[in-house]
């Protein structure tokens, strides 16, 4: 840590205040010989502020300079290392850049016996005293070494003034890579220690002694396989001195494993069709996959494209394609289908399509759809050769039971739902093939044949019987209704085939409505009757 002069005598003032009560013992004069050999211990400032003595008001006086900082460390490790001599070693500071105005100036103190806890309370009030008498004054940094060796402890103040603007040391931290290094997979450096973090950074990856990547991580490649990789990180942050850190080795570059992705074989399984393997290639890292075609797991020679026309060595076989990827610096990794399908016979060369009847070789529908009716199936062309054809009726889409004719009376049950017609095609040495023809729209109701309009027969005389007949439909009506007007006024209650004559009568009528199944109904006026 380091201090500047401003507001330095009140806050020192105020510390030496809060350490009066604590007593200041000083090492012996002579160290014992298991004392001065035993190995010296750093102890972080963070020792002292866990004391309470680096409070905030102290640490108010102190400004970060790693030179001056690393400079007091020095002098600690010099002063323990000669066992409390008067002079010790020189210290670091050398090596600061920017100018310094007078030597640094040095003061130390040591203190045995006791615990550690009371070695640096003793040792920390002295420093107080010290740091009012040799700091007051400069415009300086000042920065604390402690070191404890077996019961003794040492420390050395050091405070340094310097002429001009002072570059902070930076603290070069470690740069460790894996041990474990495949090609394909990015090495991640992890870096420890750097003070401040090293940003911006700049780092250099190197295999052997040429230049392999300049990012943050490096993905090795094939022409790595076999080498040991290393990094040199720069750190270039403003107002501190620039450093560059090596990394250790990395581990053997080994390997790469490859990731199978997904592929899909589309086509007819059937001699003389294309199968195609697509998409080959997603998901596969990396992508440089190849092809080979197999006829029950045996290698189809010459068979590596991504197409395969099935041959009459296929049939009643199953055929299969395996891909490979085998790129430079991976090890190869092979993803087969597993169909359980044959290969069959040729398909028909001409296969019509489903359609309306309008159109040209289709399988289509002649007809009306309405009850009562007759439809007809038009095949449509089929080849080479005499083919044989079988058909089957179909209500929305389910078979209907017995329908297997070309021609398909339209029934009571089929009323309200959609007819399609599937035809299947059949001859030796080709594959059986059906095709289904679009659907017709919902069959309809059945309308009735009207031949003679309804009548009304008897005497228009108030209190006298008036009969309706219903005239001559086809089919004849199952179930028939009557509505009497009188007037042109519809009679509430008038519902029979005859009606008596009211004295206000001018005019009579009778509206016949006839109904039977799966028939429309049918709604028929009488004339007026009257006087």
């Amino acid at each position: 840590m380091s201090a500047k002069a401003p507001g330095r005598k009140s806050t020192a003032a105020i510390l030496v205040a809060l350490l009066a009560a604590a007593a200041l013992t000083l090492s012996p004069a002579g160290i014992g010989a298991a004392e001065a050999t035993a190995t010296p211990q750093q102890q972080a400032l963070s020792d002292l502020n866990a004391l309470r003595f680096f409070s905030t008001p102290f640490e108010l006086l102190f400004d970060e300079n790693g030179f001056v900082d690393d400079s007091a460390q020095a002098a600690a490790n010099n002063y323990a290392g000669c066992s409390g001599c008067a002079n010790p070693t020189a210290v670091l500071l050398s090596s600061a850049p920017g100018d310094v105005a007078a030597p640094p100036t040095y003061s130390y103190v040591m203190a045995s016996g006791g615990t550690l806890t009371a070695r640096l309370s003793r040792i920390a009030n002295d420093f107080y005293l010290n740091f009012q008498e040799s700091a007051q004054g400069h415009d300086a940094y000042a920065s604390i070494g402690i070191v404890t060796k077996g019961t003794v402890t040492y420390a050395a103040l050091i405070t340094v003034s310097f002429t001009g603007t002072v570059t902070d040391e930076t603290h070069a931290g470690t740069v460790t890579l894996p041990s474990n290094v495949h090609v394909g997979v990015p090495i991640v450096p992890v870096l420890k220690g750097f003070s401040p973090a090293p940003a911006p950074a700049s780092y250099t990856w190197v295999d052997g002694l040429a230049t392999v990547g300049t990012g943050s991580t490096y993905t090795p490649v094939a022409s790595d396989l076999g080498k040991r990789i290393k990094l040199f990180v720069g750190e270039h942050n403003a107002g501190y001195s620039n450093v560059s850190v090596q990394s250790n080795l990395s581990g053997v570059v080994g390997v790469g494993t490859p990731h199978a992705g997904t592929f899909a074989v589309t086509g007819s399984r059937n001699v003389g069709q294309v199968l195609t393997v697509h998409d080959v290639g997603t998901g596969w890292t990396p992508v440089n996959p190849t092809q080979q075609w197999y006829r029950n797991g045996i290698k189809i020679a010459g068979q590596t494209a991504t197409t395969y026309t099935q041959t009459i060595a296929d049939l009643g076989q199953h055929v299969d394609v395996k891909v490979t990827e085998a790129a430079a610096g991976y090890t190869s990794v092979t993803k087969g289908t597993a169909t359980t399908a044959k290969t069959g016979y040729p398909l028909f060369a001409t296969v019509p399509v489903p359609g309306p009847s309008s159109a040209s070789n289709t399988v289509s529908i002649a007809g009306q759809a309405q009850y009562g009716y007759t439809l007809t199936a038009l095949a449509g062309s089929w080849g080479p050769g005499a083919v044989t054809l079988k058909y089957q009726w179909r209500s929305n889409g389910a078979a209907i039971y017995h329908a297997t004719k070309s021609t398909l009376s339209l029934s009571g049950s089929m009323v309200g739902t959609a007819i399609s017609v599937t035809v299947t095609a059949s001859e030796p040495g080709f594959a059986t093939t059906s095709v289904t023809s679009k659907q017709t729209t919902d069959v309809i109701r059945a309308s009735f044949l009207i031949a003679s309009s309804p009548t009304v027969t008897g005497t228009f005389l108030p209190g006298h019987t008036l009969t309706a007949h219903i005239g001559t439909w086809l089919p004849t009506a199952t179930v028939v209704a009557y509505q009497w007007y009188v007037n042109g006024t519809a009679v509430k209650g008038a519902y029979f085939s005859t009606y008596k004559v009211p004295a206000t009568a001018v005019t009579v009528a009778v509206r016949i409505i006839g109904m039977r199944a799966y028939y429309q109904p049918i709604q028929e006026m009488s004339g007026d009757y009257g006087v």
